[in-house]
C-alpha cells in the first residue's frame, strides 16, 4: 500500500482539528486512569542569583561591649603586696591632693599591719607602686581602707547590689594566686543572697570562681559597677562554685566609719600618757603595744612652738644564741606628728609588738595612747610606790607580777638633770645584763609625769636615774 503524503490544503486543516481536540481536553477533568500516571519531568525552572550584598554592620546600641569594660575597669584593681603574699583593692575614692582611697578585706593586710608599714605595697596597673597606709579597719567585719599618695587614679563606682537577682551576670577581678601581670577576670552569674551570721555581712553568693589572691578585689557588673567585695570561699572535694563577696548594701553603709578609723574609734581606754613642759622636753618611751586598734591622741597647749611624735622601728637580727635581738638590725624613723602650733589631734595607730616612741617639745603638752579593750579595770590595786630622790639609782625591791597587763606610773619633780626610768624581767639566773633593761621614759631637765601598760608577767628590777624628787608607781587588777 502506498502512502501518500497529504497535500499542504489537508496537512493544515489536520493541525486545526488536533489543536482543538487538544485544547479541549486542558478544559476538561483527566481521566481516572491519568490521574494515577506519574507526572511527567518538566525541565528545571531557572531561578536568577541575585547579585551578593555586604553584610551590614550592627549599630552600636548603648551597651558596652565586656571587653572594653574589662579594659576600662582594669586600672581601677590594685594589687596588694604583703610580704611574702598578695591580695587585691579597689580604688573607690579619690582627695582633691591626688590620694587614692582603696577597699580591701582586713584579713589581706592584718597579717603584716602589726609588724611595719613599710610592708604594705600597692601596685597600681601593674606599673607603679606605693607605700600605703592604713586608714581604718573592721576585723569583725573583714574590711580595711588604704591609702597611696599620689596621682591619677581610675576610680571604680559603687553600684546598687539591691537590682541584682539569681541569675545576673556578675565579673570577678583580683591578682589570682598573685600571678604577675594585670588582674585576671573571671565569670560567673549571682547564685544566691545569704547573711554572715556572725558580722551581719550582707552577701553575694556567686559560681565565678575566686582563688586566692582575689581576695579585696571587686566583684562587677557588666556595666562595671561595683557590687561587691570578694572575701571568702567554701572549698573542696564535695564542693563548686562557692564564692561569696560582701554586698554593697553592707560596704557603703560602712565606709563612713572605716574612714574615720574603723575599730581604732572604739580606742577609749588609756594605756600610756605623758605630761611635760612648759619648757623644752625630750621624751623616749620603749613598750609593747599587744593588739591592733590604737589611738594616739595630743594636745599642745598655748604658747607652745613644738611638738614631734616619731617612732623608731627596728628590724632585729639573731645573735649567736639564736634569739632575735633589735640592737643587731637596722633602724628606721616614721615621724607620726610635726606641729609647730598648738593644737589637739588624734593619730590612728595600726600596730603591735614592741614600739619606741620618741616625743620632742617645746611648750606644755600632753600626749595619750588608748586601745580598745580595757584589760584593767578602775579598781587597780597599788603594788608598790617609791619615792626616789636626786642622788637614787637602783631601787633594791624586785617585784613579782602574775597578771598582765600591769601599770607604771611616774612623776618627776624639781627636775635638775635628765631623768631616766627603766625596767627589766629578771630571768632564773637572777643577773641582769644591760641587754636586759628597757628604758620607759627620758625626758631633759624638765617636770613632768606618765604612765604606761606592760604586758609581760614574771619578776622585774626598776631602776630611776637623775631627774630630781621622783615618784614611781606599780597598779595592778
Amino acid at each position: 500500500m502506498t502512502y501518500q503524503l497529504p497535500s499542504r490544503l489537508q496537512f493544515k486543516s489536520q493541525l486545526r482539528h488536533y489543536l482543538r481536540k487538544f485544547l479541549n481536553l486542558q478544559s476538561q477533568p483527566l481521566h481516572p486512569f491519568l490521574r494515577r500516571c506519574p507526572p511527567r519531568l518538566q525541565a528545571p525552572t531557572f531561578t536568577p542569583i541575585p547579585a551578593p550584598t555586604a553584610i551590614p554592620t550592627p549599630t552600636p546600641t548603648g551597651s558596652e561591649s565586656l571587653v572594653s569594660m574589662i579594659k576600662r575597669t582594669r586600672p581601677g584593681v590594685v594589687r596588694i603586696e604583703k610580704g611574702g603574699g598578695t591580695g587585691s583593692g579597689v580604688i573607690f575614692d579619690m582627695t582633691a591632693n591626688g590620694e587614692a582611697m582603696i577597699l580591701t578585706n582586713n584579713h589581706v593586710v592584718e597579717e603584716i599591719a602589726g609588724q611595719n608599714r613599710s610592708n604594705i605595697q600597692v601596685v597600681v596597673n601593674d606599673s607603679t607602686s606605693y607605700q600605703a597606709t592604713i586608714i581604718g579597719i573592721d576585723n569583725d567585719r573583714d574590711l580595711a581602707v588604704l591609702k597611696i599618695c599620689c596621682g591619677v587614679f581610675t576610680v571604680l563606682p559603687f553600684g546598687d547590689a539591691r537590682t541584682l537577682q539569681v541569675g545576673s551576670e556578675l565579673i570577678a577581678m583580683g591578682y589570682s594566686l598573685g600571678l604577675s601581670g594585670p588582674a585576671t577576670t573571671t565569670r560567673g552569674i549571682v547564685s544566691g543572697f545569704r547573711i554572715h551570721t556572725q558580722n551581719g555581712n550582707l552577701l553575694i553568693q556567686t559560681d565565678a570562681p575566686i582563688n586566692p589572691g582575689n581576695s579585696g578585689g571587686p566583684i562587677l557588673t557588666v556595666k562595671g559597677e561595683v557590687v561587691g567585695l570578694n572575701t571568702f570561699k567554701i572549698a573542696g572535694g564535695l564542693f563548686e562554685g562557692l564564692g561569696f563577696a560582701v554586698s554593697t548594701e553592707t560596704l557603703q553603709s560602712q565606709l563612713p566609719r572605716l574612714k574615720k578609723g574603723g575599730d581604732a574609734l572604739f580606742a577609749v581606754h588609756n594605756t600610756a600618757q605623758w605630761s611635760f613642759g612648759p619648757g623644752p622636753s625630750s621624751v623616749r618611751i620603749e613598750f609593747r603595744r599587744p593588739a591592733l586598734r590604737w589611738i594616739i591622741e595630743w594636745n599642745l597647749e598655748e604658747g607652745g612652738t613644738l611638738l614631734r611624735i616619731t617612732e623608731q622601728q627596728r628590724t632585729g637580727q639573731k645573735n649567736y644564741l639564736g634569739i632575735t635581738d633589735p640592737s643587731l638590725g637596722s633602724t628606721n624613723t616614721y615621724t607620726w606628728l610635726e606641729s609647730f602650733k598648738p593644737g589637739t589631734g588624734k593619730i590612728l595607730v595600726f600596730q603591735n609588738g614592741p614600739n619606741t616612741l620618741d616625743i620632742d617639745a617645746d611648750g606644755q603638752y600632753t600626749v595619750v595612747l588608748k586601745r580598745a579593750s580595757a584589760f584593767l579595770e578602775s579598781g587597780e590595786n597599788v603594788v608598790a610606790e617609791w619615792d626616789i630622790g636626786p642622788d637614787s639609782s637602783t631601787i633594791p625591791e624586785r617585784l613579782t607580777i602574775t597578771e598582765a597587763p600591769w601599770v607604771l606610773e611616774w612623776t618627776v619633780e624639781t627636775a635638775v638633770t635628765p631623768a631616766e626610768i627603766s625596767v627589766a624581767k629578771v630571768f632564773g639566773s637572777q643577773k641582769i645584763y644591760n641587754s636586759d633593761w628597757s628604758r620607759l621614759v627620758f625626758a631633759t631637765a624638765e617636770q613632768g609625769s606618765g604612765s604606761v601598760e606592760i604586758f609581760e608577767i614574771g619578776k622585774f628590777a626598776f631602776e630611776i636615774k637623775g631627774g630630781g624628787q621622783t615618784t614611781v608607781v606599780v597598779k595592778t587588777q
